[in-house]
């Protein structure tokens, strides 16, 4: 008779959820002409761009590399975020960077991101520009490798000297498949 009771309690309480949650008036701000601010009062924007992710990938001559990264463009055009790249292995020893991302270009599934390396293994590459460009494709079983791109400050191939001209000019770099880690672009 007691379990019975519980029963009920927890299936009432669900289909209260249930009701509360899919009315649409429940969860919509009103629109007071001034739709991203109604729209950042329930944590979204429907202006808001972002990229993020993290993972690892070996490249064609072997090295290991780790990434982290986040991006978001502001409805006001203005971009925030950072990146951390890491080459594992003897070769790679002590190559380590890390910046803060002040460009973000997103078409489809694809976003380039740039910015200024602020911490390096190698200090010679404090101060320099950044740019790689990641894929997402997709999540979830059956969904096909997330990809992202092999750059280095002082290497990069194309050469740019501000982030923002990498990110304008979206290369078409050669793409790495992530082994592990995942990569999100909303566009």
């Amino acid at each position: 008779m007691r379990r019975s009771g519980r029963l009920s309690l927890v299936v009432a309480a669900t289909a209260t959820l249930s009701i509360s949650c899919s009315d649409s008036a429940a969860l919509t701000a009103p629109d007071d002409g001034a739709g991203s601010i109604a729209a950042a009062k329930l944590g979204q924007s429907a202006d808001l761009q972002s990229a993020s992710g993290s993972g690892h990938y070996h490249t064609q001559d072997g090295l290991w590399r780790t990434f982290s990264f986040n991006g978001t463009k502001k409805p006001n055009g203005t971009v925030t975020g950072r990146f951390h790249f890491r080459i594992h292995g003897a070769q790679g020893a002590g190559s380590r960077i890390w910046g803060d991302v002040t460009c973000l270009t997103i078409e489809g599934n694809r976003a380039w991101l740039g910015g200024y390396v602020t911490k390096a293994g190698n200090p010679n590459h404090i101060g320099r520009a950044h740019g790689f460009s990641v894929v997402d494709n997709g999540q979830g079983q059956g969904a096909a490798a997330d990809q992202v791109t092999v750059t280095w400050p002082g290497s990069s191939n194309p050469r740019f000297d501000e982030p923002d001209e990498y990110c304008e000019s979206k290369p078409d770099q050669q793409l790495h498949l992530v082994e592990a880690g995942n990569v999100q672009v909303r566009p």
